[in-house]
């Protein structure tokens, strides 16, 4: 994967997202991380919104904290993450606060959408500056989601035929052993993790989105979703979108401090399983699951 050098400007593709990020000053480059490499586009003439990238921090002493990630206590994420994050609301606007857990590196503030013209500030005197330091990314598309009728899922998703099916469930059913299945038997692998699903055109749409490893970029028309479980068999049960829409709740990224946020995601919900059926999927792990589903939905 060859790396560009750092620029005045890039710009990247995630979930159907074109981000442009800009310098805000003549003597400043950004770096691409690795990971953003597979996404970068040609700027459009209207992309969805723009990131300016500037030296300094916003005012945090005139605004206050609503939510803190409770870090210290999340061994995993204190693994992959070298700045500890929360949320502000500085007149009137979120801004996303990263502060770093290591000496020598920058502190970072993001503002978060709303606004289609966005600033990151970020402090440090440094000529070259990486742009999207984990979880800057993350936190810019969870906002872009909610704008544009999308969600951010803790699922593995497949395309098998030009057929998208996601499975959800708690940690351990058989996520990426159902992902992995599917890839036997000639599907190909969206992710294994996390996915954003979105409505586009009036059309449901699963992507994959940059992780902390590199991976091809990834999206297919949403046709399932899978709620897992181990069962003695491979059984299948429709839900209707009442019974569905808490379970895919309860695997969606969502900000619960923010009542606005909540409710949009929740009507984001709804508009995935108004078109896309949902249903209960106890499986046996082997071969034999891919196949069942394949007969019980007529997908031969």
């Amino acid at each position: 994967m060859l790396v560009p050098e750092p620029s005045p400007s890039f710009c990247c593709q995630v979930a159907g997202f074109p981000i442009a990020f800009e310098s805000g000053q003549e003597d400043l480059l950004l770096e691409v991380p690795p990971t953003y490499v597979p996404y970068l586009r040609e700027r459009p003439a209207s992309p969805e919104c723009v990131v300016r990238v500037c030296r300094g921090q916003p005012d945090w002493a005139s605004g206050q904290q609503v939510l803190r990630a409770p870090h210290q206590q999340l061994g995993y994420f204190q693994n992959i993450s070298r700045h500890a994050w929360s949320i502000w609301r500085i007149r009137g606007q979120s801004w996303l606060r990263l502060e770093p857990l290591e000496p020598g590196l920058p502190a970072y503030g993001l503002q978060l959408p709303g606004p289609s013209e966005l600033e990151l500030r970020v402090d440090s005197s440094a000529a070259v500056l990486p742009a999207l330091v984990y979880p800057l990314g993350t936190m810019l598309l969870l906002y872009l989601l909610w704008r544009r009728e999308g969600v951010l899922a803790h699922c593995s998703g497949v395309e098998h035929r030009g057929r998208g099916m996601v499975f959800l469930g708690r940690s351990g059913v058989g996520k990426t052993t159902l992902a992995s299945i599917w890839a036997s038997v000639g599907a190909r692998v969206l992710n294994d993790d996390r996915l954003a699903l979105r409505v586009q055109e009036g059309q449901a749409f699963a992507h994959n989105t940059p992780m902390l490893y590199p991976q091809s970029v990834g999206q297919a028309p949403l046709r399932s979703i899978f709620f897992l479980s181990h069962g003695p068999e491979n059984s299948l049960r429709a839900l209707p979108p009442p019974q569905a829409l808490p379970l895919l709740l309860a695997n969606t990224v969502v900000h619960a401090h923010d009542p606005l946020l909540l409710a949009g995601m929740v009507e984001n919900l709804r508009g995935l399983l108004a078109r896309v059926p949902a249903y209960s999927f106890a499986f046996v792990p082997s071969r034999e699951a891919a196949r069942f589903l394949l007969d019980r939905l007529g997908w031969h």
